[in-house]
């Protein structure tokens, strides 16, 4: 893999914080992380969460599901195949 991506970070003091708590939020879904201070120190940070990866037997669950409602044969075995293979 590559360099790791620098994420934007941003300094809010907590009276703008809280008027602001709505964008922020908005801010840090997209990628962005706020530092919130007091008195010109960092207190907290707010961060995006990190990526969720599904289990196998989830991720087994969620394409059985998906192929149902599409209505495309794909049998389990198939889909296990692709995992073992590092295409899912």
């Amino acid at each position: 893999m590559g360099a790791m991506a620098t994420t934007a970070q941003t300094h809010v003091p907590v009276h703008e914080a809280k008027a602001k708590f709505s964008e922020m939020i908005r801010r840090v879904g997209e990628g962005e992380e706020i530092v919130i201070t007091s008195h010109g120190m960092p207190v907290a940070k707010l961060v995006p969460p990190e990526p969720q990866k599904l289990s196998g037997e989830a991720a087994v669950a969620a394409i059985l599901e998906t192929r149902r409602a599409i209505a495309i044969r794909i049998t389990p075995e198939e889909i296990r195949e692709w995992i073992d293979d590092g295409r899912m």
